[in-house]
């Protein structure tokens, strides 16, 4: 059995932690070259070549390694808040990067999409409709680090 579902991927590698730069905007210039996202197959149960993670509510999901769609297919990024007034990042993907999710997510109806940033799960939700060109992100970001990852996606 392969792995079913989706993880997005951000790593956002702060360079202002490592010292590595000198001014505000060159340390927010980096920082947007460095965010990384990947979608990629997921599964409830361990699977061969799959790494183990796990959410913020203590479920374990197995990533596989082929992306469906990266960084390169995000057109742009916003703050929002949810129903629960929680920021959200919502993201829209360029045609092609909207092409492989939607035809990914209608065949894994029913399964999860699981969400990483910066190296963490910060959900997995069911897919119960087929994703294209938007998605959102969620987690537990203060508006400061929804901002962030914002501008990172969206300054390419």
């Amino acid at each position: 059995m392969r792995c079913v579902a989706a993880i997005i991927v951000l790593v956002f590698a702060g360079c202002c932690a490592n010292h590595t730069c000198t001014g505000v905007k060159a340390c927010q210039d980096e920082q947007r070259a460095s965010v990384t996202v990947h979608i990629l197959p997921a599964s409830t149960e361990a699977q061969a070549g799959c790494v183990e993670m796990t959410d913020p509510e203590g479920r374990q999901f197995y990533v596989g390694a082929d992306p469906v769609v990266t960084e390169r297919d995000i057109v742009s990024a916003r703050v929002e808040r949810d129903q629960r007034g929680r920021y959200t990042v919502v993201i829209k993907l360029s045609d092609d990067g909207a092409k492989r999710l939607h035809a990914f997510t209608s065949d894994h109806l029913g399964e999860y999409l699981a969400i990483v940033v910066d190296g963490e799960l910060t959900s997995a939700p069911k897919i119960h409709s087929a994703v294209s060109h938007t998605a959102v992100i969620t987690g537990d970001f203060t508006a400061e680090r929804a901002e962030e990852i914002a501008a990172a996606l969206s300054d390419r």
